[in-house]
């Protein structure tokens, strides 16, 4: 016996807000396992991470967050110079609704 029934179809929602705090949070993932890890980070995973910040994936990355990968990869070196690790934080930015009211 076959059933066939038709899902209806709908257009792909896409928020490129949402698609670039994605892939922000991305490289602020990247970046704090590199720059500074937690105790708990593996130092393979550390490695990795190290060895993205460069790379065309990393470039890549970088363009859909709306970075610039190569001002980044400077402020990153600069970063893992010894003595100057810090850590990178996502922050929520407010968007103003089209009643000109603050939407969280």
């Amino acid at each position: 016996m076959t059933v066939s029934a038709t899902i209806p179809m709908r257009p792909l929602e896409i928020d490129p807000a949402a698609c670039r705090a994605l892939w922000c949070a991305v490289v602020i993932e990247n970046w704090n396992v590199a720059v500074a890890p937690s105790s708990q980070e593996h130092s393979l995973d550390i490695h990795r991470s190290r060895d993205w910040f460069g790379c065309p994936d990393f470039h890549r990355v970088c363009e859909m967050a709306g970075l610039d990968g190569n001002d980044l990869l400077v402020a990153y070196r600069a970063a893992r110079a010894p003595g100057a690790g810090f850590r990178l934080a996502l922050q929520k930015q407010a968007v103003w609704n089209q009643t000109g009211g603050r939407a969280e």
